[in-house]
């Protein structure tokens, strides 16, 4: 299984197969020193049941990652394919990232693709949700608490128009803070 990083197409798909081997390893473990401890002692009362007990507890914060990571959808092979290929036919410079889940209070929002351009931050999801602007202003408010001042972010759920945004947004500059945004929104991210 070949490690997928995080903000780069297929990582969902690559944690849901890495939390789901992690989880059985470790609830494997566990379970095995306890049985190894009631086999040789015939007793369940015994030092290896303590520490199969203690290594319970890995075992289940790995099932509540895996749980969460199972319900999570990545950028789907058709969205991905649109986009690159909307890269290389207007040889475009503007780097994003793909597969984020963000979880908010209320609710968790997928987001395929996310581009950063001079102070504007555009966001693709194919999950329609009538609560974007809740989500919008959960963002613009993070931005701020992050001291990411003056930053503008907007969620498109039609590829059409996120499409006719990014060619909007390859005439603008650079972004300085570029890479410490897609740092903030890998880190807001599952």
């Amino acid at each position: 299984m070949k490690r997928t990083p995080k903000g780069c197409y297929g990582y969902i798909n690559y944690k849901k197969k890495f939390e789901t081997i992690k989880t059985i390893v470790l609830f494997a473990v566990s379970l095995s020193l306890f049985f190894a401890g009631w086999y040789t002692t015939k007793s369940r009362m015994n030092l290896l049941t303590v520490v199969a007990i203690l290594g319970m507890l890995p075992a289940s914060k790995s099932a509540v990652t895996m749980f969460m990571i199972l319900k999570s959808k990545g950028c789907s092979e058709r969205v991905h394919n649109l986009i690159t290929e909307w890269y290389t036919k207007n040889e475009c410079t503007i780097y994003g990232i793909f597969d984020l889940n963000i979880t908010t209070y209320k609710a968790t929002y997928q987001i395929s693709h996310l581009v950063v351009k001079e102070k504007t931050i555009c966001a693709l999801t194919e999950t329609p949700s009538s609560d974007l602007q809740a989500f919008e202003k959960f963002i613009n408010e993070s931005l701020i608490n992050g001291n990411y001042k003056g930053y503008h972010f907007k969620t498109f759920e039609k590829e059409e128009k996120y499409l006719e945004r990014l060619a909007g947004l390859s005439k603008l500059e650079e972004d300085e803070n570029k890479d410490m945004l897609f740092d903030f929104f890998m880190g807001i991210s599952l």
